[in-house]
């Protein structure tokens, strides 16, 4: 009998996007609220400064000495960059939260357009840090962004106005695409946490 043609499988690899672990300035970043994110030594992993939603800009505050601010919105958003030649690809970082249950909340967050972000939100206590990720081929109420030529990830805090707490604590963040072939599995090391989905527009 004749044999089958087979198809030759295709090689492939990561390609780092973002490797970030804040122990330099923050012009990779967009900043927005008022105060923002910034740069503390408070509470880290390593000897690399971690970030927090209030360090920097009016009205900044001290971390581990103060809470983060009532009716805070700050913003941390990186692109655009390019899935168009992805199979898969990820937002990696880690994270330390507390902050007033169902009211205060940390996010993480992915947008097609930089004005319209979808992603998911946890608030109340981390139990210390753990280490978490955004599948971009999978972004709960967007969907899949591989393909897309212009994408944007975003970390997000935001306060009601009463009870405050420590807040968050953000440190290495990594951001990925697998080019060709076919990617592996999925890792799981991340730690599973009580988080919801979230659609939030950046204030203009």
């Amino acid at each position: 009998p004749t044999p089958e043609p087979t198809a030759t499988p295709q090689s492939g690899g990561w390609q780092t996007l973002l490797s970030d672990d804040f122990g330099g300035d923050l012009t990779a970043w967009q900043r927005e609220g008022a105060p923002t994110w910034g740069a503390t030594t408070c509470r880290t992993q390593t000897d690399s400064p971690v970030l927090w939603p209030a360090a920097d800009g009016p009205g900044a505050a001290t971390a581990c000495s103060d809470d983060y601010p009532n009716n805070l919105e700050s913003w941390l958003i990186f692109g655009p960059f390019d899935l168009s030649d992805a199979t898969a690809a990820t937002a990696e970082f880690s994270y330390w939260l507390r902050s007033e249950l169902d009211y205060d909340f940390f996010e993480w967050l992915a947008s097609s357009d930089a004005t319209h972000f979808y992603g998911m939100q946890h608030s109340g206590n981390s139990n210390g840090w753990v280490q978490n990720s955004l599948d971009l081929s999978a972004v709960p109420g967007l969907g899949d962004l591989r393909g897309e030529k212009n994408v944007w990830f975003a970390l997000v805090f935001e306060s009601d106005n009463s009870i405050t707490d420590a807040g968050v604590f953000v440190d290495r963040v990594l951001l990925r695409k697998y080019v060709g072939g076919t990617p592996p599995a999925r890792s799981s090391a991340h730690t599973a946490v009580p988080a919801v989905p979230v659609q939030r527009a950046l204030p203009r």
